[in-house]
Parts: C-alpha cells; sequence; structure tokens
C-alpha cells in the first residue's frame, strides 16, 4: 500500500509537469485563434468543437475499460494486446454509427454551424478516438506518469502551425483553416504512442470475452458521457440556437480558459487510477481507504484554490488574451471557475468507479445532472438572463452530481467522500466577491485563503503527520519541502 501511495506520488510530478504544459499551450492556441478569428468565424469554430465533442462521445465510451482490463492483462502477462484489439473493434463499430449520423445529417449540421462542418466533424472524431486510446494505454502498461505529458505533443504542434499559418497569412486565420490545422495536429500521437508502447502491446488480437466485459462496464458510461457532454457543450448549442453563433463564442471563449484548468484536474484522477485499479483486482481495500485518508483532502484543497485565483483574475486573463467581449465573458468564467473546483473534487471519485467497475449508478447520476442543467438553461435563456444563465445552469448539474456521487462512495467504500467537498466553499465566496467589488477585491481575498489554507496545512489539519511522511520520500523542490515541513517528518 505505502508502495504504491509513493508511486503514485512520483508519477504525480511527471503528470502536472504535463498538465502544466497543456494548459500553457492551450491558452497560446486559443490566443492566436482568438487573434486571427473574426468573433463569427470564432463562434463558428465553437460549435463545430461542441459538435465534435458530443460525437466523440459515441466513439470513445469503450476506452473507460482499459484501465481495469488493462491492469489486468498486464499483471497476467506484461501485455495488453487484447486490451487493444478488444476495445479498438468496438470503437470501429461505433465510428460507423457516427459516419452514418454525420451523412444523414449533413445539411442540417452544415446549416447549424453556418458552415461545412459535417465531413470535418467526423474525420475529427475518428483522430480524437485513436489518440484517446492510445493514452488510456499508458495506465496499465506502466506510463502513467506521461498521462499528461503525451498530449502536450499534439498542443505544441497545434500552436507552432497556428502560429506560421498567420504569419505568413497576415494574421487573418479563417473558418477553414482553423479546423483543417485541428485535424492535421492529432495526427502524430496517433502514429507515435504505439510506437512507444512497442513490445507492450505484444500481438493486437480480439478476445471475445474481453470485448464482452468491455462492453458491459462502458456501454452504461455511453449514456453517462453523453450527459457529460451535454453538459459541457450543451450550453454553446443553445445559446447558438437562442442568441446566435457571435453569444456562442463569447461563452465559449470563458469554456476554453476553464478547460484548459480542467487539465489539471485529470491530473487527479491519472494519479490515483493505476494504484486503485491494481488495489481492486487484487483485492486490497486498506488502498483506498488509504487514498482518502491522506492523499484526498490536500489535493482537493489545492485544486480548489488553484479554481479561486481563476475567479479572481477572470477579467485580467480574458483581457490578455484579446477576448472579443471581456466584460461579457468574464462573469461566465467567474461561475464556471466555481463549477471547476467542483468537477475537480469529482475527479478523484472517476477512478474509484473506474476501477471497481462500477458504471450503471454514475450514469444515473450523469442523466440528473443533465436533465438539471437542460431544464435551467432552457428556463434562464427564456427568461432572458443572458450568457451568466447557462453557466449558473452548468454549476447546478455539477453540484447535484457531486452530491450523489459522494454519498455513493462514502456508503459503498465507508469512506468520507463528502468532506473534502467543503473546499469549494471559499471559491463560492469569491464568487461573490469578485461580483460586488471586481478581481482586485477578489484578489485580496484569495491572497488571504491562501495564507489560512496553507497555515492549516502546515498546523496538520488538511495534511496528517502519516501523509507527509509518505512525501517525504518524494524527490520535492525545498521551497515546497520547507512550506509543508516535510523535512520534520522524513
Amino acid at each position: 500500500m505505502s508502495q504504491a501511495l509513493r508511486q503514485g506520488l512520483r508519477d504525480g510530478a511527471l503528470l502536472v509537469l504535463g498538465a502544466g504544459l497543456s494548459a500553457g499551450l492551450g491558452i497560446v492556441s486559443l490566443r492566436l485563434l482568438l487573434s486571427g478569428l473574426s468573433a463569427e468565424a470564432y463562434g463558428q469554430y465553437s460549435l463545430f468543437l461542441a459538435l465534435s465533442g458530443v460525437l466523440g462521445v459515441l466513439v470513445l465510451w469503450p476506452t473507460h475499460a482499459v484501465l481495469r482490463l488493462g491492469a489486468e492483462e498486464w499483471e497476467e502477462s506484461r501485455r495488453v494486446g487484447g486490451t487493444l484489439g478488444s476495445v479498438l473493434g468496438l470503437m470501429l463499430l461505433s465510428l460507423l454509427g457516427v459516419a452514418l449520423v454525420c451523412l444523414g445529417w449533413r445539411e442540417e449540421l452544415d446549416r447549424f454551424v453556418g458552415a461545412p462542418v459535417a465531413g470535418p466533424c467526423l474525420a475529427f472524431v475518428a483522430l480524437m478516438g485513436l489518440c484517446n486510446l492510445a493514452y488510456s494505454l499508458l495506465q496499465p502498461t506502466g506510463f502513467g506518469g506521461w498521462r499528461t505529458l503525451a498530449p502536450v505533443l499534439t498542443r505544441v504542434w497545434h500552436a507552432g502551425l497556428l502560429g506560421l499559418v498567420l504569419l505568413g497569412a497576415g494574421g487573418v486565420l479563417s473558418f477553414a483553416q482553423a479546423v483543417q490545422l485541428a485535424l492535421v495536429t492529432m495526427l502524430p500521437a496517433c502514429f507515435l504512442l504505439p510506437w512507444v508502447l512497442g513490445r507492450r502491446l505484444g500481438g493486437l488480437r480480439v478476445e471475445g470475452e474481453t470485448v464482452a466485459r468491455a462492453a458491459s462496464f462502458a456501454a452504461p458510461l455511453l449514456v453517462r458521457n453523453l450527459a457529460v457532454a451535454a453538459v459541457v457543450h450543451l450550453d454553446v448549442l443553445l445559446i447558438r440556437a437562442y442568441l446566435g453563433p457571435v453569444e456562442a463564442g463569447r461563452y465559449d471563449v470563458a469554456y476554453r480558459v476553464a478547460e484548459q484548468v480542467v487539465v489539471f484536474g485529470f491530473v487527479l484522477e491519472f494519479l490515483a487510477g493505476p494504484a486503485l485499479a491494481r488495489a481492486a483486482a487484487r483485492k486490497e481495500p486498506e488502498t483506498l481507504r488509504a487514498f482518502y485518508r491522506l492523499a484526498v483532502p490536500p489535493l482537493v484543497g489545492a485544486w480548489c484554490l488553484g479554481a479561486g485565483l481563476l475567479v479572481a483574475l477572470a477579467y485580467p486573463i480574458l483581457t490578455l488574451l484579446g477576448a472579443h467581449a471581456p466584460e461579457a465573458s468574464a462573469p461566465v468564467l467567474c461561475v464556471l471557475a466555481a463549477a471547476i473546483a467542483i468537477r475537480g473534487a469529482s475527479a478523484l471519485e472517476a477512478p474509484v468507479f473506474d476501477a471497481h467497475l462500477i458504471s450503471r449508478f454514475p450514469t444515473f447520476v450523469f442523466a440528473l445532472g443533465f436533465g438539471l442543467n437542460l431544464v435551467l438553461d432552457l428556463w434562464s435563456l427564456e427568461s432572458g438572463w443572458g450568457l451568466l444563465g447557462p453557466a449558473l445552469a452548468t454549476l447546478a448539474g455539477f453540484t447535484l452530481q457531486a452530491a450523489l456521487r459522494a454519498w455513493y462512495v462514502g456508503r459503498r467504500f465507508g469512506v468520507a467522500a463528502g468532506k473534502p467537498y467543503l473546499a469549494v466553499l471559499p471559491v463560492l465566496v469569491l464568487v461573490g466577491v469578485e461580483r460586488l467589488g471586481g478581481w482586485p477585491w477578489a484578489l485580496a481575498a484569495w491572497v488571504l485563503t491562501a495564507g489560512l489554507l496553507l497555515a492549516s496545512v502546515r498546523g496538520g489539519l488538511l495534511l496528517s503527520a502519516e501523509a507527509r511522511g509518505h512525501l517525504a520520500a518524494v524527490r520535492l523542490p525545498g521551497l515546497v519541502r520547507r512550506a509543508l515541513r516535510l523535512e520534520a517528518s522524513a
């Protein structure tokens, strides 16, 4: 157990590095897109990404079984070829269904966006599926620390090509060019990662039992992930229907900034996933209890502190990025930052469900969250709430999901799964401060909150002596070790 936790913490250093690079490159790409695309063209591009995200769910659903099934195959044979072949077969069948949707609704999709997107959406979904499958295989094969570093390749390629095209075109980018670059930049990852995994794949094969297990576990997640995609992309699509593509783009700018922060939330999930999956396969419940006792409180506290900083700096960030209307997008970003705080905390529950092959209850919960989000979206837009209404609807949807998931995990595994969400409360306070006094007052409140959090960590309220003992065995910068008082615990 101790070794598993320490390995997870070592991987965490690489995961945080990859997340930081991905977020930074995502911001660079967003800045280039905003500088090159008109407000209308950016709105169309945001709709293209939203439609591709929803359609992608119909292809990506089998990849959720890779963590557990791949871990089992790796433990037995040090190969994952059976998992890869079986999951890939399910994905190809799903891609055929998406192709029929894109071809059958070509005119409707093109008309909704205002540009040809049916074919590009199909190509984008196919490439996204290959990339996601390759990334998923990194965790069970011992490359867990590279799970966020690998996608950096795609983002470097994207930002570089965007810069070159803008330089050659005098700083002007068309919608068609933006879509073409989005497609081209995913190609390297599709071919590089299988080469990196090499002999760990073994012979690519489809195994009937593996296909059945993957489908049985992941099929309910298809419904869940459709609800997730709806929660994530529904706002942009409905704003387009009610307010037009320009307003959809203004909302999407805030969402894209928030998305870069969510990359760090995946670190929490990827860090815990392999250790929890191996422990579940070996029937070692103490690892899960230790995870909630030692790792969850400080991880969630740090995550919510970052979300609070995003609230405080929402307007300056959007202004520096060159958003077409930062005064309209900043309130949206503040509310989405609060949703991010909740989402980051709930990211720690995803590997618990995946490790124990629990999919039906999360599906039910996400369906409820989607229903609430949809109802509130429609009501707020009909009532004239503007862009802020869908943002608040998203926050409400994530809050409902978090409450139900924490209740289930706590009851099923006997851990204090609801307690970490208390760290979200300061973020909500910061949203209120920013709305009442503006970002300088919110930043001052955040500095005070950060100081109190550090004091609680040093005092042992959030980071126990046992947790510091595990951290002391991990290589960390001297400044971090001194701040957390790890030297005394070594």
